[in-house]
């Protein structure tokens, strides 16, 4: 092996999946239209997945906007009164400051050859995660 790449969220770091079931309770219970956590959920992520697989090129949006904005036609869609911006400020802010794995800087110590940490959440959002972790980066 000459290098190791890793996928930074869910693989170095928690994932914010602890995060989501609670702003989906918060859209349901301000939502004018009857539904249930997991059709909140199922709506977010196609709207996200939809403008995501559309931002390249010109047309590139960070993961925030695409979050921030994903969110806002949730809430449309479920009429719900809550704001976007507010709602998913403890999710943005774990992509800064997520909870790490146990092992791994141990395991990221141990290792002599080059490990590149990949991920599609913004780059801005990885640095500051890293730097939260003292997790360095190189030159």
């Amino acid at each position: 092996m000459k290098a190791i790449f890793l996928d930074f969220y869910g693989t170095v770091v928690h994932e914010d999946d602890d995060i989501l079931p609670v702003i989906y309770k918060q859209v349901q219970a301000t939502a004018q239209v009857e539904c249930t956590t997991d059709e909140i959920g199922a709506y977010w992520w196609k709207a996200f997945s939809t403008l995501f697989y559309a931002s390249h090129g010109s047309q590139f949006t960070t993961q925030r906007m695409l979050n921030v904005q994903s969110l806002a036609e949730t809430l449309l869609h479920f009429k719900s009164d809550l704001q976007a911006e507010s709602l998913n400020q403890e999710q943005l802010a774990h992509w800064r400051n997520p909870g790490i794995f146990a092992d791994s800087i141990p395991f990221l110590h141990s290792l002599k050859i080059p490990v590149y940490i990949l991920s599609n959440i913004d780059t801005d959002d990885v640095k500051a995660a890293m730097k939260a972790h003292i997790i360095e980066e190189a030159e």
